[in-house]
C-alpha cells in the first residue's frame, strides 16, 4: 500500500527524477530552463549545486539551484574525437573525491515512504484541528442565532411598557 501512496504522491506533485552522473536530480513537473532542481542526498532533498549534470541523453547545466541550460549530448562538442566505449562490466559510476557513492533506489523509496507517512500523520492532525474549529464555529453561530431571535422578540414589544415596569420595580424600595 505504501508503494501506491508513493506513486500517488509523486503524481500529485508531478516530480520528475533524472539519473545523472552526480546523483538523482529531482525537479517539479518537467525538465525546462528556469525550473528549480534538487539533488537527493541521504534522506533529504537539497538544492542542486552549480555545474553540469550528465544524464543519459542530455547535459543539464545548473546555476543558482535552477536549470540554466539543457544541452543534447554531442551539442557544441567537436565531432573529431571519438568517444571511447565504456566497459560493460562496470555499470556503477565511481565516486569522485568529495562525492557520495550512488545509493540503491530501495533506501530512497524507504525514505520517501517515511516522508509520506509523516505527511499523512500531519494531514490527520490538521483535519482533527479543522473539525474542532468547525464545532466551535457551529456553537457560536447557534448563540448568534439565539441572540438575534431574542432581539427580534424584544423589538416587537413597545419600549414604553418596559420602562414603566422598570420604574415600578425600582420605586418599591423607596416607599
Amino acid at each position: 500500500m505504501q508503494t501506491k501512496i508513493l506513486k500517488l504522491w509523486k503524481a500529485m506533485l508531478k516530480l520528475a527524477e533524472i539519473e545523472t552522473d552526480k546523483g538523482v536530480l529531482v525537479i517539479e513537473d518537467e525538465l525546462a530552463v528556469g525550473v528549480e532542481a534538487y539533488i537527493q542526498k541521504e534522506d533529504d532533498f537539497v538544492p542542486a549545486e552549480d555545474g553540469e549534470y550528465e544524464a543519459e541523453d542530455k547535459i543539464i547545466v545548473i546555476a543558482e539551484g535552477k536549470v540554466a541550460e539543457i544541452k543534447e549530448k554531442g551539442e557544441g562538442e567537436d565531432p573529431a574525437p571519438e568517444p571511447e566505449p565504456e566497459p560493460a562490466q562496470d555499470p556503477e559510476p565511481v565516486a569522485q573525491e568529495g562525492e557520495e557513492p550512488a545509493q540503491d533506489p530501495e533506501p530512497a523509496e524507504n525514505e520517501q515512504e517515511a516522508r509520506i507517512a509523516e505527511l499523512e500523520a500531519r494531514i490527520s492532525e490538521l483535519e482533527a484541528e479543522l473539525a474542532d474549529k468547525n464545532a466551535v464555529i457551529a456553537e457560536l453561530e447557534a448563540k448568534i442565532a439565539k441572540q438575534d431571535e431574542e432581539l427580534q422578540m424584544s423589538a416587537a414589544k413597545p419600549a414604553k411598557d418596559a420602562v414603566k415596569k422598570a420604574d415600578n420595580s425600582a420605586l418599591k424600595y423607596f416607599k
